[in-house]
């Protein structure tokens, strides 16, 4: 992995390189904290996903792709209008941008929020995982730009 942090945001990359074929997902999965001060107003999130995969009575997906549901979430989705951005009111706006195509979303508790950019959904080797070559690495990138409010 490479980190870049500069005044307006922090740049992670994250590289797989392989010797012989192998299935691959890379992302990553931060939390957010839903209140960054006592007494403040908890964080938004603006989220517009195209499509989610249904899960099955175990939460996995099961690689259907539906229209997503008003949240709360714990789903994978894909095919997003824009980059989700997270904004505490009067503190502090954060825009997740990333070259993965498929973003978990975590809305269920209260002390938190995740938005977890993933190159594939979870349980991607069983639904057609992307293959890293010899010779042929895969990277993905996550970028949070930040703005004070």
């Amino acid at each position: 992995q490479r980190f870049h942090l500069d005044t307006d945001g922090l740049e992670v990359a994250m590289t797989l390189e392989a010797d012989e074929p192998q299935p691959v997902v890379l992302g990553w999965h931060p939390w957010f904290r839903r209140v960054l001060a006592a007494g403040a107003t908890p964080a938004r999130l603006t989220f517009e996903p195209g499509t989610m995969l249904l899960r099955d009575a175990e939460g996995m997906p099961t690689g259907e792709r539906v229209t997503p549901p008003d949240g709360p979430w714990d789903d994978c989705f894909t095919d997003l209008a824009a980059d989700p951005v997270l904004e505490w009111p009067d503190q502090l706006r954060m825009t997740v941008r990333s070259s993965c195509r498929w973003w978990v979303v975590y809305t269920l508790p209260e002390h938190a929020i995740c938005v977890e950019p993933q190159s594939g959904p979870p349980d991607a080797v069983n639904l057609g995982p992307e293959v890293v070559e010899p010779g042929r690495p895969m990277t993905q990138v996550m970028r949070w730009d930040w703005m004070r409010l």
